[in-house]
């Protein structure tokens, strides 16, 4: 009897979901959702929608992080007792996409320190790779500070100081919310978004493209690709690279809004009213080809550096909320500098889409920091042109899980011997290029700082009926 009453408790308790035993039913979730304390209740309604589609979430607060409540607690810090816990949800869980919810006075984050000796430059910025790069090459878990001073992915000129792997081992998406109504407004989006079958409407072939000259330099223009020993020619690279990503995107009717219509007949002059009538059209897709600071975008035209377009400040984070593209909402991609910088300013360009309440878009990839690109055709063969176009190649190739499309562009980058070779160089020409005499911490850098803006699991175009 005493034996029969010891196994009926026994099941009792694992039913229960009792301390200190295993569940009878593994938990597994495929979205990890984690949110301070006071805006999880409003994630309630992106739950209950996900799991219509077969994705099933889980709500985790801070508190719950910091206090155990799911696994034992870990960490010297806020941002590693944060990846510790994404360790073990992935582990314990399968989870394989994590929204992160808040800016940094909201949500840990993790700033990396590069430094180049020869120009006497440093960068101090966040990176939420650091999040999705669980496993070093052992299969250890990536600290990302291999010498124990609590300085992360250090590296200069010639020394990645602290190992990187650099290889997303999760999908992470960042939502920049910091109150329920902002919550509301991008959990309503994503919802109507997956729900409609946007994919299967002809506004969502449509693809924007913007772009002009981003080394309006002679010297550099024609001479460095031949002093570098790349095979690279002269090119607009603005416009080069969204040439290339229509191409890429055969299936889409590319819309150009380019600095000189010289490179495409069909192009629309780069306006800010050109640029905003483009969206407010509706596409599925829009790329940002250009120089960008955190509030906006904007470029030359060919070989004029002291001209810079669109004209009047560029186009910055009003002309964006000023779109009214409603339910039409692209993905946008910033092949620029700090558009997506964060720790400068709380709502930076690319997140004033997601937060635009009738239109802007769906989702953004972007910088956190100043970023990088080669002048003339080899701006798409190495850093931030590499990851753009990579961007399109995996969409195109049947990925279109969003969180999947992040990931899968930083991998193709990081196992591309080429691509990396090609991002080392070995001479100081220009503001935009410093000497490297070994490994590369530019490669790592616009790897970094590539940062997704939106729900990981988003499935592009929506789900079909």
């Amino acid at each position: 009897m005493g034996r029969k009453w010891i196994v009926i408790g026994m099941v009792g308790l694992l039913l229960c979901g009792g301390t200190g035993l295993v569940s009878a039913v593994k938990e597994n979730y495929d979205l990890l959702i984690i949110t301070p304390d006071d805006l999880a209740g409003s994630f309630t309604p992106l739950v209950v929608h996900k799991q219509q589609y077969g994705i099933s979430s889980k709500i985790v607060t801070l508190s719950d992080i910091s206090s155990g409540a799911f696994f034992p607690a870990q960490g010297r810090d806020d941002p590693e007792k944060l990846k510790y816990f994404i360790k073990d949800a992935h582990e314990t869980w399968n989870v394989s996409y994590v929204m992160l919810v808040g800016g940094k006075d909201r949500m840990p984050v993790r700033y990396v320190d590069v430094t180049s000796v020869q120009s006497g430059g440093s960068w101090h910025f966040i990176s939420d790779l650091y999040y999705a790069d669980l496993y070093n090459s052992t299969g250890g878990f990536c600290s990302w500070d291999t010498d124990g001073d609590n300085l992360f992915g250090e590296a200069n000129d010639s020394v990645l100081i602290d190992e990187v792997h650099l290889i997303p081992d999760v999908c992470v998406g960042r939502l920049l919310c910091s109150s329920v109504s902002d919550v509301s407004v991008v959990v309503n989006k994503i919802i109507m978004y997956e729900s409609s079958a946007v994919g299967s409407t002809s506004w969502f072939q449509n693809l924007v493209l913007t772009g002009g000259d981003e080394f309006p330099n002679m010297f550099i223009e024609y001479l460095l690709p031949l002093i570098l020993r790349h095979k690279g020619r002269v090119a607009c690279e603005g416009m080069y690279t969204s040439n290339q990503i229509a191409s890429i995107m055969s299936g889409f009717t590319a819309k150009k809004v380019f600095a000189s219509r010289n490179f495409a007949d069909d192009a629309e002059y780069l306006t800010k009213e050109n640029i905003r009538d483009a969206i407010d059209e509706g596409a599925g897709f829009v790329a940002f080809s250009s120089h960008g600071l955190e509030d906006r975008i904007l470029t030359h035209p060919p070989l004029r550096k002291n001209v810079w377009v669109p004209r009047d400040g560029g186009f910055n984070s009003t002309d964006v909320q000023v779109l009214r593209n409603q339910e039409k909402l692209p993905v946008v991609v910033f092949n620029a500098c700090l558009c997506g910088d964060f720790d400068s300013i709380a709502t930076p360009i690319a997140w004033e889409f997601l937060c635009n309440t009738k239109g802007g878009g769906i989702a953004a990839l972007a910088c956190t920091c100043t970023s990088d690109n080669y002048p003339g055709t080899l701006c798409t063969e190495t850093m931030l042109g590499y990851l753009t176009t990579s961007v399109f190649k995996q969409y195109t190739s049947g990925t279109h899980i969003l969180g999947q499309v992040w990931k899968e562009s930083i991998s193709a980058y990081a196992n591309d011997a080429e691509a990396m070779r090609i991002g080392a160089p070995d001479i100081n020409i220009g503001d935009h290029l410093l000497v490297m005499k070994g490994p590369c911490f530019m490669n790592h850098f616009v790897m970094e700082e590539w940062a997704l803006f939106g729900d990981p699991s988003l499935m592009i175009g929506g789900y079909e009926s």
